[in-house]
């Protein structure tokens, strides 16, 4: 039994679902087991019908040998990758954003569903400790938006900017063909958008914010 957290459709046309195994009746406060996230997708034909099977594109089962954990809110940006939150596992591929004090990353899939790496501001990174939902920025260029746990632990959710989904650079550097869940991706400064909290009263999900870009 899935429980699901966000879904997206892809630039192939296809439904993209979040989503965690649970044993237990699939109660979302039940406890989640570390490995049993799922990226799943759904190939669709032309008028929206479901064609086949629903697949495992990423998580235990797919081609990117990454655990996903709670994997919540998938976003496709510019460059046709894939991008999602999920919680760090301990002694994860995210080890060192553990370290760091991360909760939860963003990770970047490619199309073929291999992990990428994760996603790691240049200064701000606190900001993003605990992300939720990911959205592409309303723009039209490669920035993210990400729903995050505030800071302090007691205080409410924030939105996030990042100005760039750092592709075009790891695109452009002879690694990105080796996949590489380990990898920090460089996405820019993270910054607050002043006012957008008051929009964001529950972390799971991003809605564009007028203005936002």
């Amino acid at each position: 039994m899935y429980v699901y957290w966000g879904m997206a459709l892809g630039p192939d046309g296809h439904l993209y679902v979040a989503a965690h195994v649970s044993e237990e009746g699939g109660h979302y406060l039940r406890p989640t087991p570390i490995g049993s996230g799922r990226v799943l997708r759904q190939r669709l034909s032309a008028s929206g019908s479901f064609l086949g099977p629903t697949e495992v594109f990423a998580g235990r089962g797919g081609s990117s040998r990454r655990q996903l954990n709670r994997p919540s809110d998938p976003c496709f940006c510019s460059h046709g990758n894939l991008h999602i939150s999920s919680f760090v596992a301990p002694g994860g591929a995210a080890s060192q954003a553990a370290a760091e004090g991360m909760r939860r990353v963003v990770y970047t899939f490619s199309p073929q569903g291999d992990c990428l790496g994760y996603l790691r501001p240049s200064a701000g990174a606190s900001l993003i400790r605990d992300a939720w939902g990911v959205s592409c920025a309303v723009d039209g260029g490669s920035s993210l938006l990400v729903a995050c746990q505030g800071e302090d632990p007691a205080s409410e959710e924030v939105l996030v900017r990042l100005p760039s989904c750092g592709c075009g650079e790891l695109l452009a550097t002879e690694r990105a063909s080796a996949p590489d869940a380990s990898r920090p991706i460089a996405c820019g400064e993270a910054a607050s958008l002043v006012g957008a909290d008051a929009c964001i009263k529950c972390a799971n999900y991003v809605a564009n914010v007028p203005g936002s870009g």
